[in-house]
């Protein structure tokens, strides 16, 4: 039997995710661009994430659903790339298991995908909290994104929001190293590929307490790091990083 390659395929990952889980399946269930198929991979949930999502998708009688779990916890890197090796999709888009999107985000990008024979879009997105409350919105100017836009006042790369060809996908994985996503779109951008950030808000992304994600000196340290990885000098690489921590004290500041 031929399958037939979907359009999209939608890679969703989950760790103990059973307060969010729902409404983040139901945001990627109820997309209007219907040619998707979705992948849900739970980390070695210890909650009920599992439970809640098995009932969710007999409930609902998804058919190009496919629910797969990890036995130990492997860490996002390798279940990102676990999901693309299982996807078929011709372009693959992610999210975790507390972000959601808008109902027309795949619609949106795949105009784009058809309009401009983009194979990297992406778009900005809010910041909510647990309670689903707007916090603030990631902003960043539209246009066209190569390596030097990249390591520019940080990673304007929301991986919720990201659509990536499969060609690219195919040479390129994620990297077992924090701030995974931003390397691989430094990879992506010293290889010669630029991506298209769509002027639009398309997603939600949950900030919690407990973020790894939230803890600013970790996140400076390891986005040094991801800089001499891929050959910015040593100096530059704090420059950028100083040049980063005033606009992230001017933002802070101008939402006092």
């Amino acid at each position: 039997m031929t399958r037939v390659t979907p359009f999209f395929t939608v890679i969703v990952t989950t760790y103990n995710a059973s307060a969010t889980i729902e409404r983040t399946l139901d945001s990627v269930f109820h997309q209007t661009f219907r040619d998707f198929e979705v992948i849900i991979i739970d980390d070695h949930s210890n909650d009920d994430t599992v439970a809640r999502m098995n009932a969710m998708l007999q409930h609902d009688a998804q058919d190009s659903v496919q629910l797969i779990v990890n036995h130990n916890n492997r860490g996002v890197s390798f279940t990102r790339n676990q999901g693309i090796t299982a996807s078929h999709g011709q372009y693959i888009s992610f999210l975790d298991g507390d972000d959601l999107w808008t109902p027309d985000k795949l619609q949106v990008q795949a105009d784009v995908i058809t309009q401009q024979g983009a194979e990297w879009v992406f778009a900005n997105y809010t910041v909510i909290d647990p309670h689903y409350h707007v916090l603030s919105t990631r902003y960043r100017t539209p246009g066209i994104y190569g390596f030097e836009e990249m390591i520019t006042n940080g990673n304007p790369v929301g991986l919720l929001t990201v659509v990536l060809s499969r060609k690219l996908l195919d040479k390129h994985r994620f990297s077992n190293v924090p701030h995974e996503d931003y390397d691989l779109w430094l990879e992506l951008a010293a290889d010669g590929h630029q991506g298209v950030l769509i002027n639009a808000v398309l997603a939600s992304y949950m900030k919690k307490s407990d973020s790894v994600s939230n803890n600013k000196f970790k996140t400076v340290g390891w986005t040094y790091q991801i800089f001499r990885r891929h050959n910015v000098s040593r100096a530059r690489a704090i420059g950028l990083l100083v040049n980063y921590a005033r606009n992230v004290i001017s933002r802070r500041r101008g939402a006092s």
